[in-house]
């Protein structure tokens, strides 16, 4: 295994680990967004079983813990997505690097296979030049 192999083999293991980071913190974004969802369906049955209710004061005190929780769950999208972002820049990064490094070995993998084929068209040459010579004194006899 050539060096650059070695190399490609470890940053595609890199990348893998990093896209698995990028999907957990995705994974938890989506948590939090589902929390939200949750709780403004909550909060629209509260609504409605206030409305049927005749004393509806303990509403405002909910509600005022509802926003509160919703400014927290805001304040972790927020976070996330910053950390995301983070994340998909060091995933590109990182395959940008993956990319490099495998152009790398395609090119150095076409310098062998040209070389070997300079090689075998040298001795194709030279058995050919070989064939001609001892024809041409054998005719020349």
């Amino acid at each position: 295994m050539s060096r650059l192999q070695s190399i490609i083999r470890v940053r595609k293991w890199e990348l893998d680990e990093k896209r698995r980071e990028l999907v957990a913190l995705e994974e938890e974004r989506a948590a939090i967004v589902q929390q939200m969802d949750d709780l403004s369906i909550e909060v629209s049955e509260q609504q409605n079983a206030a409305a049927l209710e005749v004393g509806p004061s303990s509403l405002g005190a909910y509600m005022s813990g509802v926003r509160y929780k919703m400014a927290v769950f805001e304040a972790a999208i927020h976070e996330k997505d910053k950390k995301i972002e983070e994340r998909r820049d060091e995933v590109t990064e990182a395959f940008r690097e993956l990319k490099t490094y495998e152009i790398a070995e395609e090119q150095d993998q076409k310098r062998i296979r040209d070389a070997a084929a300079l090689r075998d068209q040298k001795l194709l040459d030279e058995q050919g030049m070989q064939s001609f010579i001892k024809n041409s004194r054998v005719e020349a006899d």
